[in-house]
């Protein structure tokens, strides 16, 4: 439970990447979109500095939006291809959304080596 504090706590301060042997946390920043007519689209590859022994979780949050505010916002963070070494994190805006820049927050924890599953939860 104390690790687990610890993750949370980098999480709300922005922490650079943070290890244990467990988890893994992170962040994420898109480049600038120019948005030349169309709706913008990153895509990240995220690479963990330690390399998990099983396939983790992976859950991700929207940390920052840059968007033009007189327009809707619809902003999407996706998590795909997911293995032991990373991850792909896709940014992406559609119709006439202008979003300039965005940050997600990303945390991988390995399941298979957390034994008090209720230690995750509360």
């Amino acid at each position: 439970m104390k690790s687990l504090s610890s993750i949370i706590v980098c999480l709300l301060l922005g922490c650079a990447p943070y290890v244990t042997a467990k988890c893994q946390l992170g962040q994420v920043a898109s480049a600038y979109c120019q948005h030349n007519g169309t709706p913008c689209y990153w895509v990240h590859e995220v690479k963990f500095p330690i390399r998990f022994d099983f396939t983790p979780t992976i859950f991700a949050s929207l940390a920052g939006i840059d968007a033009r505010s007189d327009r809707n916002l619809r902003l999407q963070a996706l998590v795909s291809k997911v293995t032991q070494a990373g991850f792909t994190l896709t940014f992406s805006s559609w119709a006439d959304t202008h979003v300039y820049h965005a940050m997600a927050t990303w945390i991988a924890c390995d399941e298979q080596q957390i034994t008090d599953k209720e230690s995750l939860v509360g």
